[in-house]
C-alpha cells in the first residue's frame, strides 16, 4: 500500500462529531488505498477507541491532555506517519470536497511545502513530508495555522500554496485566540517560529 496522506486526528469525547467527521472522509475521498488515519486518544474515552479501531490504522492513547498540550500530540502522531503529506484533522471537521485528496496529490512533495486549504476565513494546513523532516515537527504550538503560517511566511515564502481549491469546515469553533497568549508564551511562540523557519531557509534535501 502506497499512503500519500497521513490525517492526524485528536479526540476526546465528541463521538458524533467523530463519527461524522470520519463519515466524510470516507465519502468524499477519491483513492482511499492512499490514505492512512492515525489518531491520539485519551485510555478512559471507551466509545471513541471503540469507533478508531474499526476505522483508523494507528491509534496513540495517553492520559487526557488539555488545548495547550496539542502540538504534543500531533507531533507524536506524526511520528509514527507514512503519509507523504501529513494533514492536522480534527474531529469536528467535515470534508466537503470531492476528490480532495486528488488536489493535495498535484503538488510537490519532495519540497518542504505548506497548503493552505481556506474556507470563509478559516484554513486548514497540510505540510509535506520534506517540511517536517526540515522543522523537525509538524508545530511547536497549539494555534498550529497560524505558526505554520509564521514559519513559510518567514522559511519559505515560495513554498506556500495559499487557495488549495478543496473544502472542510469545523463544526465547531475554538475560542483560544493568539493573542491570549501571556507574554512568556508569546515570546516561547516567537522564538519557535523563528526556529522553525531558520531550518526551513536552510533546507538542502
Amino acid at each position: 500500500m502506497s499512503t500519500s496522506i497521513s490525517l492526524l486526528l485528536p479526540t476526546y469525547m465528541r463521538h458524533d462529531e467523530l463519527v461524522h467527521a470520519l463519515d466524510s472522509v470516507e465519502r468524499t475521498i477519491s483513492k482511499p488505498c492512499e490514505l492512512e488515519i492515525v489518531a491520539h486518544c485519551i485510555y478512559d474515552d471507551l466509545i471513541a477507541l471503540e469507533i478508531l479501531e474499526e476505522r483508523t490504522d494507528r491509534i496513540i492513547l495517553s492520559e487526557r491532555v488539555g488545548y495547550k498540550t496539542l502540538p504534543a500530540s500531533i507531533n507524536a502522531m506524526a511520528d509514527v506517519a507514512a503519509g507523504d503529506w501529513l494533514f492536522p484533522f480534527a474531529d469536528d471537521v467535515v470534508c466537503e470536497t470531492q476528490g480532495w485528496d486528488d488536489v493535495i496529490r498535484e503538488y510537490d512533495t519532495k519540497q518542504p511545502t505548506l497548503l493552505v486549504c481556506s474556507e470563509r476565513g478559516r484554513w486548514f494546513p497540510v505540510i509535506s513530508r520534506a517540511a517536517y523532516q526540515a522543522m523537525g515537527c509538524v508545530t511547536q504550538s497549539q494555534f498550529y495555522d497560524e505558526w505554520l503560517w509564521a514559519v513559510f511566511m518567514r522559511g519559505a515564502p515560495l513554498r506556500m500554496f495559499r487557495d488549495v481549491p478543496v473544502k472542510f469546515t469545523n463544526k465547531l469553533v475554538c475560542k483560544d485566540k493568539i493573542e491570549g497568549l501571556s507574554i512568556q508564551e508569546r515570546c516561547a511562540y516567537d522564538d519557535s517560529v523563528s526556529e522553525a523557519a531558520q531550518r526551513l531557509s536552510e533546507w538542502r534535501g
